[in-house]
């Protein structure tokens, strides 16, 4: 449902860094989709656990984890709930990802 989401869930790493650091209107790196999924939740969301597509979620989750520590320190992405009360992490432990 967002931008950010579908271009990190489509492995584009180069339109996240444009999205994330567009000078003019940056996306918020804390923007929830219907559900209250951030990016990382959807990048968990679509795990499969094939070697192939874990090697991507994980370059991708630390890609976008590195990128917004460098343009905003104070927002700790890992830490954010859906709506059902779950971080990207537990999100990955319940769904077995």
């Amino acid at each position: 449902e967002l931008p950010l989401s579908l271009a990190a869930c489509t492995n584009q790493p180069d339109i996240v860094d444009f999205l994330m650091g567009n000078p003019y209107q940056a996306v918020n790196v804390k923007e929830r989709d219907s559900h209250g999924n951030t990016v990382l939740h959807a990048l968990v969301s679509i795990a499969d656990n094939s070697p192939e597509n874990t090697k991507f979620i994980i370059a991708m989750y630390d890609h976008i984890l590195i990128k917004s520590n460098q343009l905003h320190p104070k927002i700790k992405l890992e830490e954010i709930e859906n709506k059902e009360r779950l971080t990207p992490l537990t999100l990955a432990a319940k769904t077995g990802k």
